[in-house]
């Protein structure tokens, strides 16, 4: 897992959309890397708060899973998206809970995950 850099954020730079060009970056940098080491697969693009404007350009990559604070199970950020429009704590578990034969988890590092503890993956 790598998360490179941390950066402040100022409404007044906003259109040069530095969070999505630092992404940009280091995900490219996995991708070099991945190379001379095969584990190093994962990018962690750090927290997601649906209700901060600030952090919803992290919901722009895609695929995109959140981790389930309660289950830590994964769950497809398009499925959660209703629910956190509507609340800002929601069991992402629920999902599953009312549609079973929808259940999707991740597979191999492919596409990525965004949430406060899981990592990034990227499709090379």
């Amino acid at each position: 897992m790598t998360c490179l850099v941390y950066l402040y954020y100022d409404p007044a730079f906003a259109f040069l959309s530095p969070g999505t060009l630092s992404a940009l970056l280091e995900i490219e940098w996995v991708q070099k890397i991945t190379a001379k080491a095969p584990a190093l697969k994962y990018y962690y693009m750090g927290y997601y708060i649906h209700t901060c404007e600030k952090m919803k350009y992290k919901g722009q990559f895609h695929p995109s899973d959140l981790l389930c604070p309660e289950t830590y199970t994964w769950h497809p950020l398009s499925k959660a998206l209703p629910l956190l429009e509507k609340q800002k704590y929601v069991r992402l578990a629920a999902l599953e809970e009312q549609e079973p034969a929808e259940k999707e988890q991740p597979n191999s590092g492919e596409g990525t995950f965004i949430d406060k503890w899981s990592c990034v993956g990227y499709h090379g």
